[in-house]
């Protein structure tokens, strides 16, 4: 009996991340844009990837917004 190895979620996100690393070594938005593709193909990162595209995606035409929700997230660090 061959039992299927689950990859956990932490696991699978570091995988995803040295790839889009890999393959987009001096493009970051093209590297972020893998790493997210990747996440939402998996079961449980994919509600991530979700949950974030439906946040986000208010902000995408609104310069102003986006800017300000950067900001706020890098004094958060």
């Amino acid at each position: 009996m061959s039992k299927e190895i689950e990859t956990p979620a932490g696991m699978y996100i570091g995988f995803a991340a040295m790839r889009a690393m890999n393959e987009w070594p001096s493009n970051h938005e093209g590297a972020i844009t893998a790493f997210l593709e990747d996440l939402g193909k998996h079961p449980k990162t994919k509600h991530l990837v979700d949950a974030a595209r439906k946040k986000l995606s208010p902000l995408v035409n609104d310069r102003k917004a986006l800017r300000q929700a950067m900001n706020d997230y890098e004094n958060r660090l």
